[in-house]
């Protein structure tokens, strides 16, 4: 498939801040593998897997790059904070980031001071980087067709303004081919179709399978922030 990069969500929603010799330290939840419920359809978010969680907690495992922290924008190359580690002791389909903050930046200690008090935190954040593999399959509960992302290569986390990042637990998101150096729309279409069984098959032989008619399959897109049928 082409490169694309994606946006994910992350939170600082229950994060944790500790202190190790001087330092500042923000666990918080960068990446999960739960749906976006929160318009009330699943199919919404295009959901990532936990062989990309894995990818994630390898990369970052490896100790290179480190990944910044950054402020606001995607893409910038100065960051307040670096990933250092992860939360080896959470489940398998959840990502519990570790940054390093630098005490030196003010955005950093705005961040500290946020979350060490206990305040309503209203920062949001996202993570960026390249998805490597992808594809779609159908789903009983959704009623539709779902968009997941197998395998990624992480490389920013980015602090945003409340509703720009991600789901419930950070705004809207998504997948973008990367095209003379223009995010446009990922063409869905051309990632691998599995029925409900993980089986690669065709939207014929899915609807079959599922005995309704081709046209009747239902799969979405978000567009002008409305959910719409493909």
């Amino acid at each position: 498939m082409n490169e694309a990069r994606f946006l994910l969500p992350a939170s600082f929603e229950k994060a944790v801040t500790f202190e190790r010799d001087g330092d500042w330290f923000v666990k918080f939840r960068a990446s999960d593998c739960k749906p976006d419920r929160s318009r009330g359809a699943d199919w919404v978010a295009e959901r990532i897997t936990k062989n990309a969680i894995a990818d994630m907690k390898k990369q970052i495992g490896s100790g290179t790059p480190r990944f910044p922290v950054l402020n606001g924008v995607h893409g910038e190359s100065f960051g307040y904070g670096e990933i250092v580690d992860f939360d080896k002791d959470a489940p398998e389909d959840e990502l519990w980031a570790i940054a390093k903050l630098k005490k030196d930046y003010p955005q950093a200690r705005e961040l500290w001071a946020d979350l060490k008090d206990g305040k309503s935190v209203t920062k949001q954040a996202s993570i960026g980087g390249v998805t490597r593999k992808a594809y779609r399959q159908f789903d009983k509960e959704a009623g539709g067709i779902v968009k997941y992302l197998d395998s990624v290569e992480l490389d920013e986390i980015t602090t945003t303004h409340p509703g720009k990042a991600a789901n419930p637990r950070s705004g809207s998101w998504g997948v973008f081919a990367k095209t003379d150096g223009l995010d446009t729309p990922f063409d869905w279409a051309a990632t691998p179709l599995l029925d409900v069984e993980g089986n690669e098959t065709t939207p014929e032989g899915l609807a079959k399978s599922l005995g309704v008619t081709v046209e009747s399959l239902s799969a979405f897109e978000k567009k002008d922030g409305e959910v719409k049928p493909v």
